[in-house]
């Protein structure tokens, strides 16, 4: 279940923020393993090599890689990719950046809430 939950879990793919989320997690998973002096393990790393690219369209992420890839009546849960998250090999600024310009030039505000503005603020950072 992607971040925007009113997405279909059975139809949607690729959901932005969790590729960007789960390549995270494996890269601290294969840190603490170097910290214990374990090697990295060749699974966890052809995961995150074979992890799928954020979809885009016009040079701008999109939620994610199933129609409808964008709804403006949520949380913009595409920013936490590098908002929430740290910066990865999945994700590239300046796409990102296009797209946090285009988010606040044109989200739906008035279905915006909680989270949704320290996202924002953290993706701009």
């Amino acid at each position: 279940m992607p971040a925007q939950e009113f997405y279909d879990a059975r139809t949607t793919e690729d959901p932005t923020f969790e590729l960007a989320y789960w390549w995270w997690g494996l890269e601290i998973a294969q840190r603490w393993r170097e910290r214990t002096g374990s090697p990295r393990d060749a699974r966890w790393q052809d995961v995150q090599e074979r992890l799928a690219r954020p979809h885009q369209i016009d040079g701008r992420y999109t939620a994610i890689a199933t129609e409808p890839y964008l709804r403006r009546d949520d949380h913009p849960a595409i920013l936490c990719a590098l908002g929430m998250v740290p910066a990865s090999p999945l994700i590239d600024a300046p796409v990102m950046e296009t797209t946090l310009l285009d988010v606040f030039e044109n989200w739906q505000w008035p279905t915006a809430w909680g989270w949704d503005f320290p996202v924002m603020a953290m993706t701009a950072t």
